[in-house]
């Protein structure tokens, strides 16, 4: 009996519990160079296949989860990671779960700011040049003091 208890105890903590989304990469604000990696967590019922789709339209970043195959077990909290990215501009990613073909069941969304990334400063050309002939010059130099060395 007090199997049963714990069980169903268990049962119904799990269908309170929602899914839940989350970016878990890059750490802080994501800029234009990253691929962003999303962790999607969701109510599985035993071992199944686990396949994540996600698809850009406009500003929707869209991720479906497909559960099928399942080999039936207790339910439990399981997830799922994803990437998408680079991106640049302001998005609302959604994810959704379905089992077994059916529809899909909304798990959250969330904003997603991407920044711009920082230029990286490049030299100009003349700056360039004359820095390709000062290093060829060391290196001259550098190759005759062996010479004379040996």
């Amino acid at each position: 009996m007090a199997r049963l208890v714990i069980v169903l105890g268990l049962l119904l903590t799990l269908r309170s519990v929602q899914g839940q989304i989350s970016i878990v990469q890059p750490i802080g604000t994501p800029t234009t160079n990253d691929v962003l990696v999303a962790h999607i967590q969701f109510i599985q019922n035993g071992s199944c296949l686990v396949t994540p789709t996600t698809v850009l339209n406009g500003n929707l970043i869209r991720t479906d989860v497909a559960v099928s195959n399942c080999t039936p077990l207790l339910p439990f909290l399981a997830g799922t990671s994803t990437g998408f990215g680079p991106l640049a501009g302001t998005y609302t990613w959604e994810a959704r779960v379905s089992y077994d073909g059916g529809p899909p069941q909304f798990i959250g969304s969330t904003t997603v700011v991407v920044l711009e990334a920082p230029a990286i400063p490049l030299l100009d050309t003349t700056t360039l040049v004359i820095l390709a002939m000062a290093l060829a010059a060391i290196a001259i130099s550098a190759l005759r003091e062996s010479r004379v060395s040996m």
